[in-house]
């Protein structure tokens, strides 16, 4: 099967396919969709209300790069209630950005941040991904993870940018205990690389996010 992007152009037009419906600044998927979405429109909202992005296990679910490196970054889209499966990238490319209530699974990377800053991860479920979120190239930081579930594959990439704020995540892998029964661990969950710590959630969930 051969994986066709869908695309919102900068005025906000929808090409491709029939299963989004548009009203203002608001994309909302109708049914699932076999194939991923190019969003190329600044402050734009896309609603997945619980459909499907289905790929092939390549490409990207939701493209928010540009057309080209001197292009300004896609900024202030929110991605929610989507479920994006099996792509190399599930949602690639974020800058000043939200993600929040989204279900992503058997991608390479669940999230994929490419210079990028400020982006906002919340409520997600990242399942069986290689690793659910990359940020790279991102001298800018300002990064919050927060609320998330991690399951079978927990493994945050760093590479050349400030650490993320990490907080209040559910980790599948986490060893710890609860004796007190708040629901948070009694003590932090750590991704150490070499010498250095990458991140620390001091208030790792012990059940994964509803």
């Amino acid at each position: 099967m051969q994986v066709e992007p869908f695309t919102y152009g900068l005025m906000g037009s929808v090409e491709g396919t029939d299963k989004i419906q548009r009203d203002g600044d608001v994309y909302t998927l109708t049914g699932d969709i076999s194939g991923g979405i190019k969003v190329q429109r600044n402050f734009t909202v896309i609603d997945g209300v619980g459909y499907t992005l289905q790929g092939n296990g390549e490409g990207k679910g939701i493209d928010l790069s540009t057309r080209t490196p001197s292009d300004p970054l896609i900024i202030n889209v929110t991605v929610k209630n989507t479920r994006i499966v099996n792509f190399e990238s599930g949602i690639h490319s974020l800058n000043n950005n939200t993600i929040i209530g989204n279900y992503i699974a058997d991608c390479g990377a669940g999230i994929n941040i490419m210079g990028g800053s400020n982006n906002i991860i919340k409520n997600n479920t990242f399942a069986n991904n290689i690793s659910p979120i990359s940020i790279a190239y991102s001298s800018g930081g300002g990064h919050v993870i927060t609320e998330n579930s991690f399951i079978n594959g927990t493994f945050i990439i760093v590479w050349l940018s400030p650490h993320p704020t990490v907080d209040r995540n559910y980790w599948s892998d986490y060893n710890g205990t609860d004796a007190d029964g708040d629901g948070i661990g009694d003590t932090p969950h750590f991704r150490i690389v070499g010498d250095e710590t990458v991140y620390i959630d001091f208030h790792p969930l012990m059940e994964p996010v509803p």
